[in-house]
C-alpha cells in the first residue's frame, strides 16, 4: 500500500527516477509560496491526523531504507520554525557536532556548512510538518545532483513544492 509506494519512490530516486509525493485532497494554499525542488524530493501531504508523520516514521524504520542511506536526518518544522535551531539539529545529526560559531549567525552560511558536510554522503532528509515552502529554503541541504540522497517532506499543503509527483494519502488503516 502507501508505505510500499513511498518506500519505492525514495529508493528509486537514487536511480534517477522521478520523485513521488503522498497527498490528500486539495486544501487551500493561501499565503504559501511554492518552492522548486529537485527530483530527489518526495512530499507526503494531507490534512492533519491522516498519518503523514507516522508514514514517514515507518519509512525511515524500514530495513531496506535504512541500509540505503548512510545518514537519516529528521526535523519537525511546524508553523513558525526556528531555522537556526533546526539547522543546528541537522548539523548534529550529520556530524555529531555543533555548527561553527560563524554559521550560527547567518542561516545561509549554516546552509552552506550543511551542504558541505553532506556532499559525500547518502542522506535521507525528512522535513516533517512543513507549512510554507519558504520554510524549507534554509533546510534543504541535499545536493539536487546527488541522486543517491533523498528528501521527504510531510505537509498539510498539497502541491507545496514544485517538482514532486504526488500520491494521495488518506487516513491510515489500523
Amino acid at each position: 500500500g502507501l508505505i510500499t509506494a513511498l518506500k519505492q519512490s525514495v529508493l528509486n530516486m537514487q536511480e534517477g527516477k522521478s520523485a513521488t509525493a503522498v497527498t490528500a485532497p486539495a486544501l487551500s494554499r493561501q499565503g504559501t509560496h511554492k518552492k522548486l525542488v529537485n527530483q530527489n524530493t518526495t512530499t507526503a501531504a494531507g490534512m492533519g491526523g491522516v498519518g503523514k508523520t507516522m508514514t514517514a516514521v515507518l519509512l525511515v524504520r524500514d530495513d531496506d531504507v535504512r541500509s540505503s542511506f548512510e545518514k537519516i536526518c529528521w526535523v519537525s518544522v511546524g508553523q513558525e520554525p526556528d531555522t537556526a535551531a533546526l539547522q543546528q539539529t541537522l548539523h548534529r545529526q550529520l556530524v555529531n557536532m555543533a555548527l561553527p560559531e560563524a554559521a550560527k549567525l547567518d542561516p545561509m552560511v549554516a546552509l552552506g556548512v550543511l551542504k558541505d558536510v553532506a556532499k559525500d554522503s547518502k542522506v535521507l532528509l525528512v522535513l516533517d510538518d512543513v507549512w510554507l515552502a519558504s520554510h524549507t529554503t534554509q533546510l534543504l541541504f541535499v545536493d539536487p545532483s546527488a541522486l543517491r540522497s533523498a528528501v521527504v517532506v510531510t505537509t498539510r499543503i498539497r502541491s507545496l513544492l514544485d517538482g514532486a509527483t504526488e500520491v494521495q494519502c488518506g487516513t491510515l488503516s489500523r
